[in-house]
């Protein structure tokens, strides 16, 4: 009898998941990020209507009357979406701030250099050479 699913064991702690909270910020980065986009895209679209409605002012006459309130309707509702996009964008930011305040200070990392000395030594080192200076 042959299995071909893989068989997997429950480990203690999982070192290599992430955490919830930090999945929270990396959730709402991603969602700034989306309304981000979609106001860069928003404002790309107002941009290019603004051409045809310009013309469309300056010569009103050349262009039915139709095809100037739809261009305006699409122009006005590309703006709603820029000022939507802002807002969401705006409060994703802040959602964001506000998990990774909630993680509280980070740890103090401490490695060795490149030289074998560690980062900590050499920091207290150049202390000592600014107090020999003054």
């Amino acid at each position: 009898m042959r299995n071909d699913q893989p068989t997997t064991l429950p480990a203690s702690g999982q070192p290599g998941r992430r955490s919830p909270r930090l999945d929270a910020i990396l959730l709402a980065d991603a969602a700034r990020e989306r309304a981000r986009a979609l106001r860069d895209a928003a404002m790309m679209l107002v941009a290019i209507l603004g051409l045809p409605l310009w013309l469309a002012a300056n010569w009103p006459d050349r262009f039915p009357h139709q095809l100037r309130v739809l261009a305006g309707s699409i122009w006005a509702l590309a703006a709603l979406v820029v000022v939507a996009a802002l807002v969401s964008e705006h409060w994703w930011s802040r959602v964001r701030s506000r998990r990774i305040e909630a993680l509280g200070p980070l740890p103090v990392l401490r490695s060795e250099r490149l030289d074998g000395a560690p980062i900590a030594a050499a920091h207290e080192a150049e202390n000592e050479d600014e107090d020999e200076d003054d």
